[in-house]
């Protein structure tokens, strides 16, 4: 009973999380206790999950360690609770050992993915339409496009791997092809550069594990869009390497800030508590805009972890990957090389935002890598 309780409210989380984010905390609280009260530390493990749960304790010590010396020492503690839905990375990995519990989730999460698309979409014409602001960035159900673009990027990256493994000409083929164009075309519609550049490193490790021969016809697509797509497409496009454009040069004079304020404590941090008092004091002349964050992952977590909840991080993000490319290795499993893909996207959404913050797209990203850990397990279960 326990576990029907749980799987079905697996299978919520994983229709709500690109949907709402106050319906996927609550469907992943109910998930994650319905999972804990069957005991799943007293059955046979995966390998490699002992060490990343090992590596998961480290870097929840790191984040109260930091939070003991924080200057703000309650926000700090109040902050950190997100690490929790890290369990799901584990849920994941035990739970998706089932393999048709694991094929509703990756049917579950893309339909979802398709109506949070369309969603966004017809939001993203009417405002057109009807609003003369020009620059309009489709935002969808998420309160900014930067995070609607990351989590497009990452669904549109398991709707390709679903692709990948299934015939064009049946009718799963057909609906895949649907919602991917959906994600993709609210994608781009975000006008994200990170969540472009994330989805383009994801593919290219999807297809260079997949489908190498691939490779030179994404390239020659990439290139026609880029020609043949309208002119504020290009122009976006075109900023994306320019180190003058506004949000570039303020996220470089962010990082530099970071350096400095990292420097000040640079062993356990100034806390997790949100850093627009500590930005705003070593802002820079060069400053273009105000934040609350460093707009970096390995910048945001030395500046609140220090050294060592960033080296915790490191260890983490190597265990996962590590375990991925052992699985992709051994077993080809397809979740596992989607894992391998979404945890490249992922790390490039990063290196612009601080997206291990932003649980609409970390909890994306843990979904992905747990079952991409739990199918490596099937197969090593099955040979």
């Amino acid at each position: 009973m326990t576990r029907r309780v749980g799987d079905a409210a697996l299978l919520a989380y994983a229709f709500v999380l690109p949907l709402s984010t106050a319906a996927s905390e609550i469907a992943l609280g109910f998930a994650l206790l319905a999972w804990l009260a069957g005991r799943p530390w007293a059955r046979p493990q995966a390998a490699g999950v002992r060490p990343l749960a090992f590596a998961t304790l480290v870097l929840a010590l790191a984040w109260l360690l930091a939070t003991a010396f924080s200057p703000a020492p309650l926000d700090s503690l109040v902050r950190s609770r997100k690490l929790y839905s890290i369990l799901l990375v584990f849920l994941v990995a035990d739970r998706g050992r089932d393999a048709g519990l694991a094929r509703r989730l990756v049917g579950t999460a893309i339909a979802a993915g398709a109506l949070s698309a369309a969603i966004g979409l017809v939001g993203f014409v009417v405002h057109r339409l009807n609003d003369p602001i020009p620059g309009y960035r489709l935002e969808g159900v998420f309160s900014t496009a930067m995070t609607s673009g990351n989590v497009l990027a990452i669904l549109a990256l398991v709707t390709l791997g679903a692709l990948l493994g299934t015939p064009l000409r049946s009718r799963r083929g057909a609906l895949l092809v649907v919602a991917g164009s959906l994600q993709a075309l609210a994608l781009v519609a975000s006008l994200t550069r990170s969540s472009w550049l994330a989805f383009v490193a994801g593919v290219g490790v999807l297809l260079g594990l997949r489908r190498a021969r691939w490779l030179g016809a994404l390239v020659g697509l990439g290139l026609l869009t880029f020609a043949l797509g309208p002119q504020e497409l290009r122009d976006r496009v075109g900023t994306i390497f320019d180190p003058t454009y506004e949000t570039n040069a303020g996220r470089i004079s962010l990082w530099k800030s970071g350096w400095v304020a990292f420097a000040e404590r640079p062993w356990v941090g100034h806390g997790l508590q949100d850093f627009l008092a500590l930005i705003e004091r070593y802002r820079r002349p060069d400053a273009t805009f105000v934040a609350g964050h460093f707009h970096n992952n390995v910048v945001q977590l030395a500046v609140s972890t220090g050294l060592v909840g960033l080296a915790a991080w490191l260890a983490w993000m190597g265990i996962a990957t590590g375990i991925l490319v052992r699985a992709v290795r051994t077993r080809r499993t397809q979740a596992a090389a989607v894992g391998l893909a979404v945890m490249a996207a992922f790390h490039v959404q990063g290196l612009f935002d601080f997206t291990f913050g932003d649980l609409e797209v970390v909890n994306q990203f843990y979904l992905w890598v747990g079952l991409g850990i739990a199918a490596g397990a099937t197969e090593a279960a099955s040979s």
